[in-house]
Parts: structure tokens; C-alpha cells; sequence
């Protein structure tokens, strides 16, 4: 780190999904995705952790910190032994290590201002890290930045069982036991008979309980969701831009909870069909009213006025509606 840290910017590994079978861990373990085995020695970093102004014009010169992803845990193990298949899940424990590693060699003790950030599988860890890393770092102020993490909006429901007219949670909830997940403490606390609310799939539950200050860009179709999670086909058919429009309609709802939280949180919701590709590049990022997410993010870490709000959100329709370059509509 720099000499003066005043400024930390602390990122999660740039999404990569989870694994739930003995397979699909297996599997991992074997990859980067599993293992620091097969991380090159270097990296450059890019968007919120990018050295340059063009690309990152408001946190270029902070000092960035990189937790790469390899436990497969959507950041959140708390297994301090084997599975029945011999693999550890402790996403948690290493964002642990990795804080008492800072504040052993660098001047983070120093940090008045942490940004915690993460797309994906990093956004979901940086929901549900972000009062721990409050309550860890007691003496800077911190704010969180989940990019594409908002897994899934309430009452969602999987297409095969939507298509029955069935009401029931994602089945990934379960990735709670599995992983024995670390959660925000007053949410398990107040559901301790059914933690699993509090987990990595359910961030629509877990938002309401969270005291950091956050700035949540997603948009409004995530196409990982409706498709990679929730097992909607990806063809065009009736049945398919019927349950589009219902995820859509969930999202917007948590969006708008979003918008109007008293915690004034800060919003980029567009109304395209992408994941977290078009919010990688923050300045050049779709357009909500005229404005990108960069510009909106630095008007709301900073409390900056400007011709940019803080809270955007796209109303234009019940179906993918936003043009503007970089936003898939079909």
C-alpha cells in the first residue's frame, strides 16, 4: 500500500459462480476458481480497481486490494473440516486472513475511507460482508458496491415450478447448509430458526438488515439469473417473455425498495438483459437518464451534487427497454 492510506478500495474476486455437486467442486478445486495454484503472479487491475484515470476516473489513485475467488462459496464458507468429499468451503476465513494480513503488514489501521466492491459471486460477498467489514474496520468509514449480486429478489420462483403455478424459493438456498455460511448477525439472530434467509441466495431477505451504506448496480433482467439459475430456457417463445416479465416486475419491485430506503443507498438499475458485462466498465457503462454508473457512484460515495443522481433507474416498460449502448434488449 501507499505511504498515506486514506483511501482503500477492496475488491472480490471478479464473479465465477459456485459449485454444489461433488463433480462441479471437484472439478474446481483444480482450476483457479479452486485453488491459488493457478494464479499468475501478477495482475492488472480493472474498473473500480483500475490505476487509470480514463477508465476510473474517481478511484484511480486509491490503494486497491484483490481477493482473487477459489472457494467456490460465493465468499461465505465457515468450514474449518472436509466435506464428505474431502474440500473445504471457507470464503469467509479467507476474507478474515486477508484483513488481519492487511493490518499486519500495511497501514490499513490508517484508512479513513474503505469501498468494498464485487460482481457476481464478489457482489453477493460484498452484500454480505458489508457490515463486517464496518464492524472489522470500526475506525474508517465504509460503504459497499455489489455489482450484479442481488440473488434473488423475494418471492422468486424457478421457471419449471412457475410454470405450474408453484410458489417456492430457489433451490440454492440450500447452499447455506452446504457451505455453512457466514451471515449479517442481526438477520440470523432474528431467523435463527431458519438462517438459511440470511444466505448467499437471498439477498431480497438479507437487504432490509443491512446497516452499511450500499450503491447497488444490477440490472433489471440478469440474464444469469433468469437463465444459468433459474432454468428458463433461452429461446423465444411465449412461455419465456411471460416469465421474463415476472422477473423483471420481482426486480423492479426490489429496485424501487431500494430507492426509497431511508439509508438513502445509492442505485444504478438499467433495464437490460445482461449480467454484469455492460456494468464492468463503469464510465462506460449503459445509460440511465444520460448518466452511467461511474458518474452516479461518484456523485453518491462523495455526496457530490451534479447533473447525475445518485438513485437510476430505468421505467420504460415491462420488458428489456434501455437502448443505449452496451444494454442487450433480446
Amino acid at each position: 500500500m501507499r505511504k498515506e492510506t486514506k483511501f482503500v478500495l477492496i475488491s472480490f474476486g471478479a464473479g465465477g459462480g459456485y459449485c454444489h455437486t461433488e463433480m462441479s467442486c471437484k472439478e474446481r478445486s483444480m482450476s483457479s476458481l479452486g485453488s491459488s495454484k493457478h494464479w499468475p503472479s501478477t495482475m492488472t487491475g480493472d474498473s473500480l480497481i483500475s490505476s487509470d484515470p480514463e477508465e476510473n476516473k474517481d478511484f484511480y489513485s486509491w490503494n486497491h486490494v484483490f481477493i482473487p475467488y477459489c472457494c467456490g462459496d460465493l465468499h461465505t464458507g465457515q468450514r474449518r473440516s472436509p466435506n464428505e468429499w474431502g474440500l473445504f468451503f471457507a470464503g469467509h476465513f479467507t476474507i478474515k486472513t486477508v484483513i488481519s494480513n492487511l493490518l499486519n503488514t500495511s497501514n490499513l489501521e490508517q484508512a479513513k475511507v474503505v469501498m468494498l466492491s464485487g460482481g457476481s459471486a464478489g457482489g453477493i460477498g460484498a452484500f454480505e460482508h458489508a457490515d463486517f467489514f464496518s464492524e472489522s474496520l470500526h475506525w474508517a468509514e465504509v460503504k459497499s458496491v455489489p455489482i450484479g449480486g442481488y440473488f434473488f429478489p423475494d418471492n422468486m420462483t424457478e421457471y419449471a415450478l412457475w410454470l405450474q403455478n408453484k410458489t417456492e424459493p430457489p433451490r440454492n438456498r440450500s447452499l447455506y447448509d452446504m457451505y455453512h455460511s457466514f451471515t449479517q448477525a442481526e438477520c440470523t439472530a432474528e431467523n435463527s430458526d431458519n438462517p438459511q434467509l440470511c444466505g448467499p441466495a437471498n439477498i431480497g431477505f438479507l437487504y432490509s438488515y443491512i446497516k452499511t451504506p450500499l450503491y447497488v448496480a444490477e440490472n433489471q433482467y440478469d440474464s444469469n439469473q433468469i437463465f444459468a439459475q433459474l432454468g428458463c430456457p433461452h429461446k423465444l417463445e411465449a412461455d419465456v417473455v411471460r416469465y421474463v416479465k415476472y422477473y423483471g416486475n420481482l426486480m423492479r419491485s426490489a429496485l424501487r425498495g431500494i430507492k426509497n430506503s431511508p439509508k438513502h443507498d445509492g442505485l444504478f438499475g438499467p433495464s437490460c438483459l445482461d449480467h454484469t458485462g455492460n456494468l464492468d466498465k463503469i464510465y462506460d457503462s449503459p445509460k440511465v437518464n444520460n448518466c452511467s454508473f461511474g458518474q452516479s457512484l461518484g456523485n453518491w460515495y462523495f455526496n457530490r451534487s451534479g447533473t447525475c443522481d445518485k438513485q437510476l433507474m430505468d421505467d420504460c416498460g415491462n420488458l428489456p427497454c434501455n437502448h443505449s449502448p452496451g444494454c442487450k434488449t433480446t
